[in-house]
């Protein structure tokens, strides 16, 4: 189902349905095909795996992740693998241990690219059997975490824990070129839609990705109740800070990252962003908008 409204980050699934927001490419720095692989791979993984009930037992890291890698790319088509050793060396890493624990409360972007790359590797070690055989041979056991889950399918498929697959990847992963190109787009990437979270959470809440509520939509149809697929925020200061965030998309994506992430850096400042940018341990740490600035 495609709404005019702008939800989460343009494209979710809601029980059997697909709801993406029409036009997305005019809002978003996004490329629409990719999010379309990227749902679509969702609805079909339990299909693939012949198992109706895998969503209760693949952690949110494999299961993003699975979806990252099929569609080529997060928002966009993108070398997952030489933007993960971009990453690295930015400083921007989050370890795998703690990523796998509550995955969506870890910076979104930064979370996603490290779970696409970590399937990449998983694929390119043992070929695609492997990789399925992995994932039918994760059982959750009652009170399991994901980091339990996660580890004995490796230790029983790849002959590994987390710990030791990570830091063999992360050696490959430094020793791999990193492309100037490939920084500057992540940097733009990860402050743009940190920008519009921020964004979304001061004018538009119900638009965030994390509480983003819509009613049935086919009874909604039926019945004609159809405003909350149409509202967007009427307060001026609103319709100011979606400018610029408009801006900095038009600015990123006609090769000017920089000057995208100056307006980036001004909106994070004036909407104090964010709580999801912060590093998972506890303690509020430095955006990892600043961090890179930093590198």
């Amino acid at each position: 189902m495609w709404i005019p409204r702008l939800l989460g980050h343009g494209g979710f699934t809601v029980g059997d349905s697909l709801i993406l927001t029409d036009p997305l490419s005019d809002r978003l720095p996004v490329d629409v095909p990719t999010i379309l692989r990227h749902e679509l791979t969702h609805r079909m993984t339990c299909v693939w795996l012949e198992r109706e009930d895998c969503l209760a037992h693949l952690p949110s890291f494999i299961l993003e992740g699975l979806a990252v890698f099929v569609a080529g790319g997060h928002y966009r088509p993108e070398p997952l693998t030489q933007r993960a050793a971009a990453l690295l060396l930015m400083g921007g890493w989050i370890p795998l241990e703690r990523l796998v624990e509550d995955f969506y409360a870890h910076p979104h972007e930064i979370g996603y690219l490290e779970a696409g790359a970590f399937v990449e590797e998983l694929v390119r070690e043992g070929g695609w059997p492997r990789f399925r055989a992995f994932l039918q041979a994760m059982e959750r056991r009652p009170g399991e975490s994901d980091r339990e889950v996660l580890d004995r399918a490796l230790q029983a498929v790849y002959h590994q824990d987390i710990r030791t697959l990570e830091a063999r990847w992360q050696q490959r992963l430094q020793a791999s070129p990193v492309d100037p190109a490939q920084v500057a787009d992540l940097r733009f990437t990860v402050a743009f839609y940190e920008a519009l979270r921020a964004y979304q959470r001061a004018y538009d809440p119900s638009a965030y990705f994390l509480n983003a509520w819509l009613p049935d939509w086919r009874q909604a149809v039926r019945e004609g109740i159809v405003a909350d697929f149409m509202r967007e925020p009427e307060d001026p200061e609103g319709r100011r800070i979606w400018g610029q965030l408009q801006e900095a998309r038009r600015r990123g994506l006609a090769g000017d990252p920089d000057g995208a992430r100056e307006i980036l850096q001004a909106l994070c400042q004036a909407l104090r962003c964010p709580e999801g940018a912060l590093l998972q341990d506890g303690k509020a740490k430095d955006c990892l908008l600043y961090t890179f600035d930093a590198a």
